[in-house]
């Protein structure tokens, strides 16, 4: 009786199955990556749906900004994905333990082939890699000098995945940043842009969608504050927003938020740490949703800084426990490899 009555209720509201593949596809897409991984294994017509390049696409559509961690352990070549990183809250003085629970996603072993960018008679500079929504391509940008120094000047070409063409960028700055490889964000990345003493200059962004370099608004503070050079200085995408972050003294971080895209008026001083070893030690890597701050430490460990209580709390991952390398990830369903075939 109860198996009927349970089909009966089935045939009267019907199933998730039986809704339009658009709408479908608007749902999933919406999930967590953990969930939309699950979701595969549904059925056939769910793991055809999430395989598809449509898919892909909007899901990147919604989830543009880095929504997790790619951690790498030691030495090992082994990299761990940790979502989400904005739904905890961490109490407790410095150097107690707060464990991260059931956020390991994902295991996998990539290889990288550098020798993409090389090219004769020049050394790398410095690259930088990115995503164009107006025309859904990937792009890696790289600077180069003569190997023989007759020139300091780079040559800046860029190359569109899926061809074998580099071309010329017209304009660059004479000077980046080159420690923080470029914040992207909107479809461009964002350099410090630095003089000849290697003072703060100003900010740039070259996107990828018009392969042009234009400059981005600054903080009034670094414009007229040139006594600290930029390696005192790097940038970030934090909560969604641009951000720079400087080493003001031995054991301050201050960190700068441009909270509204493009407005100069905008930047707010977010974060004033005091930090309890040298502050060159900590790089912001996630702004959570309770507002705190997730740092790695010494290139080793993470740990939480929470801006009410100002206090750090260290954070514990499974079969992560110490000497990590830690970078903020947007995940994507994208196939590079498709998008090499063309």
């Amino acid at each position: 009786m109860e198996r009927v009555r349970a089909t009966a209720r089935h045939s009267r509201f019907g199933s998730i199955c039986d809704l339009p593949g658009y709408i479908i596809i608007d749902i999933l897409a919406r999930l967590p990556l953990k969930a939309i991984l699950n979701c595969r294994y549904v059925c056939k017509s769910w793991r055809n749906t999430i395989s598809d390049t449509y898919f892909a696409k909007v899901y990147l559509s919604k989830h543009g900004l880095p929504a997790m961690l790619m951690l790498r352990p030691g030495a090992q070549n082994n990299f761990y994905l940790v979502e989400p990183v904005g739904a905890y809250s961490f109490y407790g003085g410095h150097n107690d333990d707060a464990c991260a629970p059931n956020i390991v996603v994902l295991k996998f072993n990539p290889s990288f082939d550098t020798s993409y960018l090389e090219k004769d008679l020049f050394v790398l500079a410095g690259s930088g890699f990115g995503f164009s929504p107006k025309t859904n391509q990937f792009k890696v940008l790289r600077f180069s000098l003569p190997r023989r120094l007759s020139s300091f000047k780079l040559e800046t070409e860029i190359n569109t995945l899926g061809t074998n063409l580099w071309r010329k960028v017209d304009n660059p700055p004479d000077y980046l940043q080159w420690l923080s490889r470029g914040c992207f964000l909107n479809g461009g990345l964002h350099w410090i842009v630095h003089d000849s003493n290697n003072r703060f200059k100003s900010l740039c962004v070259f996107d990828f969608g018009d392969e042009q370099f234009r400059p981005v608004p600054s903080p009034s503070h670094f414009v007229a504050n040139h006594e600290g050079t930029v390696d005192q200085m790097n940038m970030a995408l934090l909560g969604g927003c641009l951000a720079i972050y400087q080493y003001s003294s031995d054991y301050q971080l201050d960190i700068w938020l441009m909270k509204d895209y493009g407005g100069k008026e905008s930047w707010t001083k977010e974060f004033v740490i005091e930090t309890p070893t040298k502050s060159f030690l900590y790089q912001p890597l996630a702004l959570l949703d309770n507002g705190e701050i997730f740092l790695l430490l010494n290139l080793n460990s993470l740990v939480s800084y929470s801006k009410v209580c100002q206090i750090f709390s260290s954070v514990e991952i499974d079969g992560c426990r110490r000497d990590l390398k830690a970078k903020p990830f947007t995940p994507s369903f994208v196939s590079i490899r498709d998008v090499l075939k063309g």
